[in-house]
């Protein structure tokens, strides 16, 4: 099953008994703050959940599969990871 942000905000609001746009748009500015964190190269921790961190590749060398002798160079990107807390591991385990 996939949770969406509609259904956790729908949890969040009856949990806390607050309006159902009240909980929708404190999720979307948690959402939002950590997106400008990891877009600012930051990084987010949660404890007993888990770290949000952005992590480089470099330029590499890679080939068409199409075309094997064409050489392809692959431009440098920034990625984002995500590594549970130990309650996490725990819990999903």
């Amino acid at each position: 099953m996939t949770l969406t942000k509609r259904q956790i905000a729908k949890k969040v609001s009856i949990e806390l008994e607050i309006p159902f746009e009240e909980a929708l748009h404190t999720i979307q500015c948690t959402l939002d703050t950590i997106r400008n964190e990891l877009a600012d190269g930051g990084r987010v921790e949660f404890r007993n959940f888990g770290v949000f961190d952005v992590y480089g590749i470099s330029a590499r060398v890679g080939r068409n599969p199409k075309r094997p002798s064409e050489v392809v160079v692959i431009p440098p990107r920034n990625l984002v990871r995500f590594h549970p807390g130990k309650e996490l591991k725990r819990d999903v385990n």
